[in-house]
């Protein structure tokens, strides 16, 4: 059972670290765009 947990603990992980590259990313475009205009 811990195992399960801790492979669904670093699967929630790998997903939420994801999300948290395409937030940077938008981030860095909007910069990006803003340096350009």
């Amino acid at each position: 059972m811990h195992r399960d947990e801790r492979k669904l603990n670093a699967h929630r992980g790998v997903e939420i670290s994801a999300h948290g590259l395409k937030i940077v990313e938008k981030q860095k475009n909007a910069l990006n765009k803003q340096n350009n205009a």
